[in-house]
């Protein structure tokens, strides 16, 4: 798996971009392309998910109350969007959206990695009410995500992880049924996936 020169990088325009390619089997799912281009000259890196066989467009949901479903496998790619309706969480595709292989507890560390990132933007404003409310709210939800990262989870407490991919190349996979909702996606809900979005990761509490 040799890293190949491409073209100029697009962030810094002084390093070459490098893509590595690699091919993988996952179980109830098929084989894979991981491909990922990286410039050593200023770091950028950025990372894809491509199924060898066509998939059909769908959404995936789980709902998440129990240690043992945070192992499920999760295949994301750059084309799809990742939701938690329960705290109005979304992770939108955008020009270079990242495109990775990881399991439900992964996914759930990356959104509340963005809530860490958004706290600490937040500690660089102006003192204000409405800025400690937000600061106050994200703290709070990073906190109840711990609890499903880190356990133990509360009795009654749930939340519900949806992929939905216009492009049909991500899934969340279990071995067994009934797991995993599988819906097929519309054809009007597949436009407006595909519709343009700003690629921004959002986490926003009720």
């Amino acid at each position: 798996m040799d890293a190949t020169p491409v073209v100029k990088c697009p962030v810094c325009s002084e390093g070459e971009l490098y893509i590595l390619t690699d091919q993988l089997t996952i179980p109830y799912f098929g084989d894979i392309v991981v491909s990922t281009i990286s410039c050593p000259k200023c770091g950028f890196r950025s990372s894809d998910v491509i199924p060898l066989e066509t998939r059909t467009p769908k959404r995936y949901s789980v709902i998440i109350n129990s240690p043992g479903l945070m192992n499920l496998r999760v295949v994301r790619s750059g084309t799809s969007i990742v939701r938690i309706p329960e705290i109005l969480a979304r992770i939108d595709p955008g020009d270079f959206s990242e495109g990775y292989v990881t399991n439900v507890e992964g996914i759930l560390r990356r959104f509340r990695d963005i809530l860490f990132q958004l706290i600490m933007d937040m500690d660089q404003e102006p003192a204000s009410s409405d800025v400690n409310e937000k600061k106050a709210r994200a703290s709070e939800l990073a906190r109840s995500l711990g609890y499903f990262i880190d356990g133990p989870i509360p009795p009654g407490e749930q939340i519900t992880l949806i992929i939905e991919d216009p492009m049909g190349n991500s899934a969340i996979i279990s071995p067994e049924d009934g797991i995993v909702s599988e819906e097929v996606l519309s054809a009007r809900e597949i436009e407006e996936l595909l519709s343009p979005r700003s690629g921004k990761n959002t986490v926003n509490g009720p």
